[in-house]
């Protein structure tokens, strides 16, 4: 039964997992191209917006248990 549980949870957050058709060809060790994210206060910051800062990116799934566990 814990089998079970354990893959439907895991298949249900598969399911949660957004597609995208964009490419971003990057290179380990060079700089990133700027893209847009939609942040979790409403904004939406472009990587160019920080230029010369370190950045950080999170992703959080607040739908998945263990997440909501942590937040």
């Amino acid at each position: 039964m814990r089998i079970l549980l354990a893959f439907l949870l895991a298949l249900s957050a598969l399911a949660a997992i957004p597609t995208s058709t964009a490419v971003l060809p990057t290179a380990v060790g060079q700089p990133a191209p700027d893209f847009i994210l939609n942040g979790i206060e409403g904004k939406s910051p472009s990587l160019s917006s920080y230029d010369g800062m370190f950045v950080v990116l999170e992703w959080v799934n607040f739908d998945c248990p263990f997440v909501r566990a942590q937040y």
